[in-house]
């Protein structure tokens, strides 16, 4: 089974919002790396693009699959109306999704009411992302058993 991650958020996202997010993700990607994610692409190991306005990773090599794209302004696959898009990324169970689940979970905490996020993957995939969220982060487990 190809999990893939979906989300529908708006379109654009405030500046101030989008540095809390990178931040955040920032602050967990030490560790993601110590949960043995190797970043990178199918070329290899690399970090993580984060940028002022994007955020894109991938696994290395044979843990690469689909890279995984935020983007402050959406270069969502699909608009939507009302100033929303779709988006999504398979990472057909790779390790490094562990760290698309967090991302997104990461952002739901800062737009609870513009983004939303979906899943056909494992929902303990959720809980593992959820639990480094509250341990590093303090932010709520949606996904606490």
């Amino acid at each position: 089974m190809i999990y893939t991650h979906c989300w529908v958020r708006k379109e654009e996202i405030n500046a101030q919002s989008f540095q809390q997010i990178k931040a955040d993700f920032e602050r967990l990607l030490p560790h993601l790396i110590a949960q043995g994610i190797v970043f990178g692409d199918e070329d290899g190991p690399c970090d993580p693009l984060i940028q002022e306005e994007a955020i894109e990773f991938n696994g290395a090599g044979t843990d690469s699959y689909e890279r995984f794209s935020f983007h402050r302004i959406s270069q969502g696959r699909k608009r939507l109306p009302q100033g929303c898009c779709w988006d999504f990324c398979k990472t057909n169970q790779q390790p490094y999704g562990l760290a698309v689940a967090a991302f997104l979970l990461i952002a739901q905490h800062h737009l609870p009411h513009d983004l939303r996020i979906e899943s056909d993957g494992n929902p303990s995939g959720w809980k593992q992302a959820g639990d480094l969220c509250r341990q590093v982060l303090n932010i709520s487990n949606p996904f606490a058993s």
